[in-house]
């Protein structure tokens, strides 16, 4: 089976296997003096192996508050009924920035 990156945008996107997309981690970790070197001698490829694997990890050990938004999405997020540090309610069309962050750290902790 062909490995096809698909990532979550908060629509619910089929098929979808990561939380990041590829440019969103290159912008993230531009700014990195430790690891931007090393980030941007991967191939795309490989950057969407990292972040697919790490979404993957996160849904899998991670007991997420809410419920998911629908029974058919592909990852465990969007969800409903979840709520920000602040006590606001996180829109179900939003993956938040906390999530978006926690998949690049744990990719890159396991370049």
């Amino acid at each position: 089976m062909a490995f096809t990156f698909t990532v979550e945008d908060g629509t619910q996107v089929s098929g979808a296997n990561s939380y990041v997309a590829v440019a969103t981690a290159d912008d993230y970790f531009t700014i990195d003096p430790n690891f931007t070197a090393t980030w941007t001698a991967y191939s795309t490829a490989q950057k969407q192996y990292y972040l697919a694997w790490a979404s993957r990890l996160l849904d899998q050990k991670t007991r997420w508050e809410g419920t998911r938004y629908t029974t058919t999405q592909s990852l465990r997020w969007p969800r409903q009924g979840v709520k920000d540090r602040d006590g606001n309610l996180i829109a179900v069309t939003t993956i938040p920035l906390q999530l978006h962050e926690a998949v690049m750290e744990i990719g890159r902790a396991h370049v």
